[in-house]
């Protein structure tokens, strides 16, 4: 069964690799549509009150591709609750959350994200079924 997937993933000061995350998650769901896994897909950014230019980052984004969106949190609540809030918003799709920098400061390696969110399908399909 095809689902519709949001990916939700919290911000805080991420504008130096805002730019490559967007580039991996939306190919990641371009790959996924195409293999008929989902329907359709979003990438949920959640701005944990961020200091420098991440809130503009993804307001471009969202101009530029219907897949992503943004949630801008009024202060600094923590991972948890940025989290929290992306997933409300996204209720009635399939979730799966990432961060938006993995350990040592550098991106996640695109087949890592892209088990993550097979993952989460594999979940969603369990329950569905």
């Amino acid at each position: 069964m095809k689902v519709d997937l949001a990916i939700v993933v919290p911000c805080y000061n991420e504008e130096e690799v805002l730019n490559e995350t967007t580039r991996q998650l939306t190919a990641v769901l371009a790959d996924l549509e195409v293999a008929g896994k989902i329907k359709a897909g979003k990438i949920v950014y959640v701005d944990d009150g961020s200091r420098d230019r991440t809130w503009e980052l993804i307001c471009s984004f969202a101009r530029q591709d219907g897949r992503v969106c943004g949630l801008k949190l009024a202060h600094n609540a923590g991972h948890q609750r940025a989290l929290w809030a992306g997933m409300e918003w996204a209720a009635g799709h399939a979730e799966a959350a990432v961060q938006g920098r993995a350990a040592g400061e550098r991106l996640m390696e695109r087949s890592a994200e892209t088990r993550v969110v097979q993952f989460a399908l594999q979940i969603v399909e369990a329950e569905l079924v």
